[in-house]
């Protein structure tokens, strides 16, 4: 959820456009960003397809963020 939030923030996209770009519903998405609720696998597609990223981008920090944990 907090990578899914970071990818969504760094587009500089509100909640309502990630979920309109990933096709789900703002609620979902909401509470993948929370931790309230796991993603389906439909869900991860759409999710990396709206952010037009692949599927493993959505479970790899990015590169500034490896380079703080060093």
């Amino acid at each position: 959820g907090h990578r899914v939030r970071e990818l969504r923030k760094a587009k500089g996209w509100t909640l309502d456009q990630a979920a309109t770009q990933a096709g789900l519903a703002r609620s979902t998405l909401s509470k993948i960003e929370n931790g309230q609720m796991s993603p389906t696998y439909d869900a991860v597609r759409k999710l990396a397809e709206g952010l037009k990223i692949s599927v493993p981008q959505l479970f790899t920090p990015d590169t500034c963020a490896r380079a703080a944990w060093l």
